[in-house]
């Protein structure tokens, strides 16, 4: 049992003769969520959220970096909210990132409900990982109805988002980034809403009790 793709892949490629037994089941969240998004869109100056530890791995630094340049190309202004304990960086060193076009609040660590309320006011959360297994947050920010900016390098971005649902980007690469960010500070009202709603729909397909489903069926084949 693997939980993506490229698990999948990885095992077959150590035992090719198992690639008729191996499952993908996904990671999955309660989709019952007491705050839904429902805030209004302002593209002139999105919300986004980071939730995760400040780690080289989890990307943060390379994305406010980038974050930076492209704002100082732009009309547009952001605000983005950090929700994490330190780690190889410190506030500190993402403080250097904040200017007068990208606005950064530090809310250290939260307990899920906190986070959950924090995440419900955001117009999209972004998963910057440049190494990741998977992140519940992507499975989170889609049952609230938060689109998802997310790095090809983690396996929930991956199996999860598409661009019906967020936005996919290299996290070595700025013109990658700078892509999804246009498409962002360019999206209408209707065009925000219509992704809100297909987040939704979208982790509907890998709630809990889809995949105690998908735990039933793979027990009843091993047990034929």
């Amino acid at each position: 049992m693997v939980n993506g793709e490229d698990g999948k892949k990885y095992i077959i490629g150590l035992y090719p003769q198992a690639a008729s037994k191996i499952d993908k089941i996904h990671y999955s969240c309660d989709n019952f969520k007491t705050h839904i998004n429902k805030e209004d869109w302002d593209p002139k100056s999105p919300k986004f959220i980071y939730i995760g530890s400040l780690s080289e791995r989890k990307g943060i630094y390379n994305f406010l970096e980038h974050l930076y340049r492209y704002s100082m190309q732009s009309d547009r202004s952001f605000v983005i909210s950090i929700i994490g304990e330190e780690a190889d960086f410190k506030h500190a060193d993402l403080k250097k990132f904040a200017t007068e076009k990208i606005k950064i609040s530090f809310y250290g660590f939260r307990q899920s409900l906190e986070i959950e309320e924090i995440l419900s006011h955001q117009d999209v959360c972004v998963v910057p990982s440049i190494a990741d297994s998977w992140s519940l947050v992507v499975n989170e920010s889609l049952s609230l109805g938060v689109p998802v900016l997310g790095s090809n390098r983690s396996q929930a971005v991956s199996e999860l988002i598409n661009q019906n649902n967020g936005w996919i980007f290299d996290p070595y690469s700025y013109e990658s980034l700078e892509r999804c960010l246009n498409n962002i500070v360019n999206i209408s009202d209707r065009e925000m809403g219509q992704l809100k709603t297909n987040c939704q729909l979208s982790v509907k397909m890998i709630d809990n009790s889809e995949i105690y489903k998908s735990y039933l069926s793979m027990f009843k084949r091993t047990v034929k």
